[in-house]
């Protein structure tokens, strides 16, 4: 559910707001139930629109919905329109696999969190019912995942401009199926995935990787090198400057960012085998837009927006200042303690992004329930 506003965050973080806001919605499926928001009026008009179908099965454009608005926000599910009747079957029956949940360790780096993985494992099997392959099959999806995006990274391959553009970028491009899917043993029609999933894993390695190719590449450039020598530059701060680049954690932003993509959450997502065995392009398109379930704080939602604003509208001089204040120790324990205490509270979100998946049997994928209100 929430998976849109990640994107948009992301694409967002380039430039100025009113202009990327502009550039990231357009192209993106728009919806009633389901609309891109870049302002918090937008998200007002989406809650009021919610409240009018609250605890009823809705539908637009882009499928079926079921929301649940609490005190505490918005839990939903949704079904996209490509994918219902297929959906239904799945649920009564068919087998999915579970994909690893990944939480940041110290580092800032995204690790597989296993202790989580087999509470929402036993959650979505004996509370949604559905029907998965064993745990030891999401630790062995992982290892293909994790010996993928090593092999590709190391080569330099990790991304491209050209799979940028097609929605192919990361884990779930035309080489998903092949590479991943084919070797799972067991056969599965579906797989269960989330914002912070296998995708954002591969990421994260692909990231830590080429900042370890660059800073090696620095230390082999001795054209560069000599060229800064000649100029007066100090090569062994230099070098130090290039090795504390390797982590993330000697930067405030880094920590800030990632305390907001923990807030943002991981919801739950459906993808389809189907969807990727004769898959050409748009493979992180399709996951993005995909089926799922999850829960939002229009609040939080708020703040989101309000921050993405924040770090983009800002005039050259300030963001001088704030380049300069960055690097600053109070700032660095501050954002810091931002990220440990998201951290601390994921755990709390996770579950509820969990509850929100008992709207799929108001909608009638898992078969029918006694009150339309969740459990």
């Amino acid at each position: 559910m929430k998976k849109i506003a990640i994107l948009l965050s992301a694409l967002l973080l380039g430039g100025c707001y009113s202009i990327s806001a502009k550039i990231a919605s357009t192209g993106l499926p728009n919806s009633k139930y389901r609309p891109i928001m870049v302002s918090e009026s937008e998200v007002d008009t989406w809650v009021e629109a919610i409240r009018l179908v609250d605890k009823k099965v809705a539908t637009d454009e882009l499928g079926t919905y079921y929301h649940d608005v609490r005190a505490d926000g918005i839990y939903g599910a949704f079904i996209a329109s490509q994918d219902g009747t297929l959906l239904k079957n799945l649920f009564s029956g068919d087998v999915g696999l579970l994909e690893p949940i990944y939480s940041y360790d110290d580092t800032l780096e995204l690790k597989p969190d296993w202790a989580e993985t087999e509470r929402r494992y036993d959650y979505l099997t004996k509370t949604i019912k559905l029907k998965l392959l064993p745990l030891q099959t999401t630790r062995k999806y992982h290892q293909l995942v994790d010996e993928k995006v090593r092999s590709v990274a190391s080569r330099g391959q990790a991304y491209s401009i050209s799979d940028a553009f097609s929605g192919n970028m990361g884990l779930y491009g035309p080489s998903f199926y092949p590479e991943i899917i084919q070797k799972i043993p067991g056969k599965f029609s579906y797989f269960v995935s989330s914002a912070g999933g296998a995708g954002a894993y591969y990421g994260s390695v692909a990231g830590s990787i080429q900042r370890q190719q660059s800073y090696q590449a620095s230390l082999q450039d001795t054209e560069r090198r000599e060229y800064m020598r000649k100029r007066g530059q100090d090569l062994k701060k230099m070098d130090e400057d290039a090795k504390r680049s390797l982590t993330l954690t000697n930067s405030p932003m880094a920590y800030r960012g990632t305390a907001q993509a923990i807030r943002a959450g991981n919801p739950i997502v459906f993808g389809l085998v189907e969807t990727y065995r004769e898959l050409k392009s748009g493979g992180a398109a399709a996951m993005v837009m995909g089926s799922g379930c999850g829960f939002q704080s229009p609040e939080d939602q708020k703040a989101n927006i309000r921050n993405i604003k924040a770090s983009t509208d800002i005039p050259y001089a300030s963001a001088i200042n704030m380049a300069i204040k960055e690097r600053n120790a109070e700032e660095l324990s501050k954002a810091r303690e931002q990220f440990l205490l998201a951290r601390k509270e994921s755990a709390g979100l996770a579950k509820k992004h969990e509850i929100a998946c008992l709207g799929l049997r108001s909608i009638g994928v898992a078969g029918a329930i006694s009150s339309q209100k969740l459990d």
